[in-house]
């Protein structure tokens, strides 16, 4: 975009804010993730084992730092990514094998 910021989601189960080709900011869904809570961890503290994340886009229709964040799990996230504060999630029953493979918005006419 215009102001040089760009978020990535990667294999190693992160979403990155970047600036002008610099990380600024690592988000990784850790655990049981609490809405309030923040998903901001420091590069020496990031889950080895951490899902893939699939599909990160913002929401239509809300601030521009509100975005979807969905890794391979059975839970999405709606995300402030400027605070990395979690607003919202989704998460599927309690089944061991239910696993988000895509994810996506829809807004009604």
């Amino acid at each position: 975009n215009q102001s040089g910021k760009i978020i990535t989601g990667s294999a190693d189960g992160t979403v990155r804010l970047w600036s002008k080709g610099q990380c600024q900011k690592i988000l990784q869904p850790q655990g049981k993730v609490a809405i309030g809570s923040s998903m901001v961890v420091d590069a020496s503290r990031l889950l080895t084992e951490s899902p893939a994340i699939l599909c990160v886009m913002p929401i239509p229709d809300a601030p521009s730092s509100h975005w979807l964040i969905a890794p391979r799990s059975s839970t999405a996230y709606v995300v402030e990514v400027e605070s990395g504060i979690v607003l919202q999630k989704f998460q599927a029953a309690e089944a061991k094998d239910d696993v988000v493979i895509s994810a996506g918005v829809a807004m009604p006419d």
